[in-house]
């Protein structure tokens, strides 16, 4: 039986046995107690006896175990099917190998609780490279801040922007109110692009998470022709999105901006 959380916490994984513990570990070290299930695609290595071993001693740790590999997003998605079955009012998804820092859930929930209609809330995060010993903190905001869509648009940020990577940012359930991941994309930003215009957006300017490169084993591929289309392409999805939310001369400048960076990119 899981305990009652205002959040959710849920960890897609396929053949993670290397770095699910460390995942968990920062898990079960929030200073509030939250609800986690760990959704296995399937996995061919130890994953799942790690995760069992979490199971006997944390009540609050599920192990939700897929009948069929449902692809990469299609794991990404059965997550969100089974947020939306708990009770938890919102939602934060954590990549296998990733670190959640001690008061992250808690101080989301704060701000949560303190500020109506917030879709989401992002925050910076520490980018672990294990191989070259570094740390660094990529930031795009440098305050707390609270933001509508259209002043979003005035900073020349798409929605997608804003959330960043996934291990900086949790969703309130009536964001994501039976949306899904499109398969068709390799990945989210469509879907980040999408799910916060049902409400506002606030910035806490405190690095709140990890993300460890080590684990990433996709992170390189991001550069790639492939990769740089498809965020060009959900780009234009998305301005396509906001274009009634926003002024005409908004719309017109980032559409001409998105214009210029196609070109340069694949003239």
């Amino acid at each position: 039986m899981m305990i009652k959380s205002k959040t959710l916490i849920t960890v897609p994984v396929f053949n993670g046995e290397k770095f699910i513990g460390r995942t968990l570990d920062s898990c079960i070290s929030q200073s509030v107690k939250t609800n986690v299930l760990v959704v296995d695609n399937v996995s061919t290595d130890k994953t799942r006896d790690i995760v069992n071993t979490y199971v006997k001693h944390y009540s609050n740790i599920q192990l939700v175990e897929n009948t069929s590999n449902l692809g990469r997003v299609g794991n990404w998605n059965r997550c969100l099917e089974l947020f939306e079955q708990s009770q938890s009012d919102y939602l934060k998804m954590v990549f296998c190998g990733d670190v959640l820092l001690e008061t992250c859930i808690e101080e989301v929930e704060k701000v949560f609780t303190h500020h109506t209609n917030l879709a989401i809330v992002a925050w910076p995060y520490v980018f672990v490279d294990a191989l070259k010993n570094t740390k660094r903190t990529p930031k795009i905001l440098h305050q707390d801040i609270e933001l509508n869509v259209e002043q979003l648009i005035q900073m020349d940020m798409y929605p997608s922007q804003f959330a960043g990577a996934i291990i900086c940012h949790t969703f309130a359930r009536f964001a994501i109110a039976g949306e899904r991941f499109n398969e068709c994309f390799l990945g989210m930003a469509e879907f980040t692009n999408k799910v916060p215009l049902k409400g506002n957006f606030y910035h806490i300017n405190t690095p709140l998470s990890e993300f460890h490169l080590d684990s990433h084993t996709s992170y390189a591929k991001q550069f790639e022709y492939l990769f740089v289309l498809e965020r060009a392409y959900t780009k234009a999805i998305g301005l396509e999105n906001i274009k009634n939310k926003i002024n005409e001369n908004d719309y017109l400048r980032l559409k001409e901006s998105l214009y210029k960076q196609l070109t340069e990119k694949f003239k």
